[in-house]
């Protein structure tokens, strides 16, 4: 499951903005990914490694993977305080069918 907080272009890509001289600035954003198992295709970067639980690993000062309540996350920031501010608020969220909860 993910979940995108801010602003895509036309595309699908995070949004950009232009400044008055001209220059490209991206506009804040931060991607949340869950999943219940550890795959090849669920994570950038690293794959099928998650850091102890509690524990974030940051690469590139935009891109994250954490493993929290039995759930790995994947995340991916405009900038890396969005990524750790994003990080430290993911809260539990009870599941409607009685499944695993999810976070968000």
């Amino acid at each position: 499951m993910t979940f995108y907080y801010g602003t895509l272009d036309e595309n699908g890509d995070p949004a950009n903005s232009l400044n008055s001289s001209g220059a490209s600035t991206r506009i804040p954003f931060v991607q949340v990914s869950e999943s219940r198992t550890l795959d090849s295709l669920f994570q950038r970067v690293v794959t099928n490694y998650s850091p102890p639980e509690g524990s974030i690993l940051v690469f590139d000062s935009g891109i994250a993977v954490m493993k929290t309540d039995g759930l790995y996350i994947a995340l991916e920031a405009s900038s890396e305080g969005a990524l750790l501010t994003a990080a430290r608020r993911l809260e539990r969220v009870p599941s409607s069918d009685r499944g695993p909860a999810s976070l968000s």
